[in-house]
């Protein structure tokens, strides 16, 4: 009896799948995009080039604080 609005427990189970990437254990858990939690908080939004567009934006970011910060 699920529902579509994301809740903290949705969050930590992506937070849980996502600490064990690299570990031995990913290998007996599903894949991040399988779970449903997954689909409930991102709708859909996330896919690979958004998320580039999501790093490049905040590398952006970094160097205009980057740079008033060590301007005199």
């Amino acid at each position: 009896m699920g529902s579509a609005i994301p809740d903290n427990t949705d969050v930590v189970i992506l937070a849980q799948l996502h600490a064990l990437i690299g570990s031995p254990r990913q290998a007996r858990l599903p894949r991040v995009d399988e779970v449903p939690a997954f689909c409930k908080l991102v709708q859909g939004e996330l896919t690979p080039s958004h998320s580039l567009r999501i790093l490049d934006e905040a590398a952006a970011d970094v160097r205009e604080v980057h740079s008033l910060i060590s301007s005199d």
